[in-house]
């Protein structure tokens, strides 16, 4: 049992060094299993044994990557929890950059870091929770104590400890990426001495922009307010401040994704074992725009049939299993999704999910597109007392969004929603959003209380959404 034991393991570790030699060279997409395997001397089943697949190796190379550095390297170097903050950040920072470019790790480490932040893999959601978001939520900490914010410990960070936080990562990794310039500039830049000189610099770069933040930076803020003017006179562009587009707000069925034929096909496998089924043309006209809940007692209601709160349960457990099953086969988004929400990204925007969906519903769709981290805030039926048109779930969106950005509360005058039914339209108006309907569920006729419709998020761009509010405050009174 030993030899087993042994053999085990060593094949295991085997595959662990093999596999991050090939993926810090090809990366996640191009390596290949039997690559792996034949540079670890092993067959292919033993990748189906140990990791099930080459996802689940990939995140057990960066984990086991991490490991290593972490182990050697631990963010506070060792130093007390008594020592003052400016102590702590120089720790990390220092032990940050010595897990990138240090001697005594894998040759592949730095390469594999490098490699996946250039070219995300998205296979690493358990990784990015389980070892990166902890080492964020350490540095952040310090950040805090720097800041002197008066939160919880448990509390979020304000939107300025979260940037820079950020910036201080940014910084120590753009010292590893751009290593071969720094080298090619100044040579021997990263011998131990140099390291250490390095830790000092970023330290002291990041100490001062975080007392300026934390003093509140006004003389700074206002003369960058006349440079940023100054530049857009020239530029013929507009400041943040100028067009205040604070939040853009998406529906998700109907909108991020196309999902109501899942949405028709699992309730109609709940209801039709009831004698309660109708075609794809009834649920369009009287059930979209609803939550679950408020779909099934109308369906009930229509019927002339009773239904109980625990009847209702069990239903909405069924059509929640029926409709996870549906997005495991696979959905799709609407024309011009991915772009739009990649250009408000790019803009700095902050964005949100206000649903009549439930969460886990919320979260399967955006996972399945690829757009789970592209939305600060999801708001979903299930966090709500009143569903569409009731303006509960835009106002909740709103708030949450001005603690998650760490500001002053978001002017929802200054937000934009983007709707798909009267109701949603209904509700992101009351709550005070001006809102962009789009006719992939309605007719323009049925959507005519919005204050622009379109046919396609296609059609629509970070310019013509600032446009819009423009043109709406001008005819506000």
């Amino acid at each position: 049992m030993a030899g087993g034991s042994k053999n085990y393991e060593d094949t295991k570790a085997r595959l662990l060094e093999a596999a991050g030699e090939v993926f810090a060279r090809y990366g996640f997409r191009v390596s290949t299993v039997r690559q792996i395997c034949n540079r670890a001397r092993t067959n292919v089943g033993s990748v189906n044994y140990h990791f099930r697949d080459k996802k689940g190796l990939y995140a057990a190379v960066f984990q086991y990557s991490l490991q290593l550095a972490t182990n050697k390297y631990p963010p506070d170097l060792g130093i007390t929890q008594e020592a003052a903050p400016e102590e702590k950040l120089r720790a990390y920072i220092h032990s940050f950059l010595l897990s990138l470019m240090a001697e005594g790790l894998p040759a592949w480490h730095g390469k594999l870091m490098a490699r996946e932040i250039a070219d995300p893999s998205g296979a690493l959601d358990d990784v990015l929770e389980n070892s990166i978001r902890p080492l964020h939520t350490y540095l952040a900490g310090i950040v805090r104590q720097l800041m002197h914010e008066q939160r919880s410990a448990d509390a979020e960070e304000s939107h300025d400890a979260f940037l820079s936080s950020l910036s201080i990562a940014g910084q120590c990794l753009h010292y590893h990426i751009a290593r071969q310039w720094i080298e090619a500039l100044r040579p021997r830049s990263f011998d131990p001495m140099r390291i250490e000189q390095v830790a000092d610099h970023i330290t002291r770069f990041s100490l001062g922009g975080i007392r300026e933040l934390a003093a509140g930076a006004s003389s700074m803020i206002g003369n960058l307010s006349k440079s940023t003017g100054n530049i857009s006179s020239l530029t013929g562009t507009k400041s943040n401040s100028d067009h205040r587009l604070e939040a853009v707000i998406f529906d998700c069925d109907g909108i991020l994704v196309d999902t109501e034929p899942l949405h028709y096909r699992a309730f109609q496998e709940v209801l039709v074992p009831l004698g309660l089924g109708h075609s794809f043309e009834v649920y369009l006209d009287r059930f979209v725009g609803f939550d679950d809940r408020d779909a099934f007692i109308c369906a009930f209601r229509e019927a002339g049939r009773q239904l109980d709160p625990e009847t209702l349960e069990r239903l909405l457990e069924a059509k929640a299993a029926a409709l996870g099953s549906l997005i495991r086969q696979g959905v799709s988004s609407f024309p011009g999704v991915i772009e739009l929400v990649e250009e408000l990204m790019d803009r700095g925007v902050p964005m949100a999910v206000a649903s009549g969906a439930l969460r886990p519903e919320v979260e399967a769709f955006l996972a399945s597109l690829g757009l789970s981290r592209a939305f600060r805030v999801i708001v979903s039926a299930d966090e709500v007392k009143k569903s569409k048109p009731d303006p509960e779930t835009y106002l909740l969106a709103i708030e949450r969004l001005s603690r998650a950005l760490g500001a002053r509360p978001l002017d929802p005058s200054d937000c934009i929603a983007i709707e798909d039914t009267h109701a949603g339209i209904l509700s992101a108006k009351a709550a005070g959003l001006a809102v962009i309907a789009v006719t992939n569920s309605f007719s323009v006729t049925e959507l005519s209380e919005a204050d622009k419709v379109i046919g396609s998020l296609s059609e629509l761009s970070y310019q013509e959404i600032v446009t819009l509010l423009k043109r709406r405050r001008r005819v506000q009174p």
